[in-house]
């Protein structure tokens, strides 16, 4: 390791348990994107048609926890098996027009959105691929930064210190697999996102 790194690069316990907190929570990003994905190419569970009642900010149950609203459609869902829920939520920036049907996919067996997110999504290609690439987005995020984190014990110190420290790591191996972590998980979001929304697509 280089002088630049060892004298910016020491681990510290505060600095290591962060970094987990990040990684926790990058997961579990990627996680819900990949659970609403699969639920929006119809992989997992129910399909249906979405009749819009009214769209407004809705205060939900994942909202209530935080004091914050979010934007959305109620309605009623009726999946293709016939069941009928008549208080349903949709989360969507749109606000759609009473009476607009819409494809949407009721999960409500799944825990993961459940807690995170709402039990219904609209369904189709494109919000499949949106979402998949969603995955791959909160991964070129957090994934490089940690990365490199993990391999040097971190850098801290001024952004002009970082920067020296990050010059200091070039042609090694450290640099390379930061890099290269970093462009894999943009051709994701480029790329295998929205094949993975169009190929999976039911």
């Amino acid at each position: 390791m280089s002088k630049s790194l060892r004298m910016y690069g020491k681990l510290s316990p505060g600095g290591f348990w962060s970094r987990v907190a990040v990684s926790v929570i990058a997961l579990l990003t990627v996680a819900l994107c990949v659970v609403r994905g699969l639920a929006a190419a119809g992989v997992t569970g129910t399909h249906g048609t979405f009749t819009v009642k009214e769209c407004e900010s809705h205060h939900s149950r994942t909202a209530s926890y935080s004091g914050r609203s979010e934007s959305g459609c109620t309605g009623s869902f009726r999946g293709d098996d016939s069941s009928l829920v008549d208080k349903a939520f949709l989360p969507t920036e749109i606000h759609y027009g009473a009476g607009t049907r819409l494809s949407a996919q009721s999960n409500q067996d799944s825990i993961l959105l459940a807690l995170l997110s709402s039990d219904y999504v609209l369904a189709g290609g494109s919000e499949a691929a949106g979402d998949f690439s969603g995955a791959f987005l909160a991964l070129l995020i957090a994934a490089p930064a940690l990365l490199y984190g993990f391999l040097t014990g971190g850098t801290r110190g001024t952004f002009r210190e970082k920067r020296e420290a990050w010059r200091a790591v070039k042609g090694t191996r450290t640099h390379t697999a930061v890099v290269s972590t970093a462009a894999v998980a943009l051709f994701g979001v480029v790329v295998v996102g929205p094949v993975l929304g169009l190929v999976l697509t039911r």
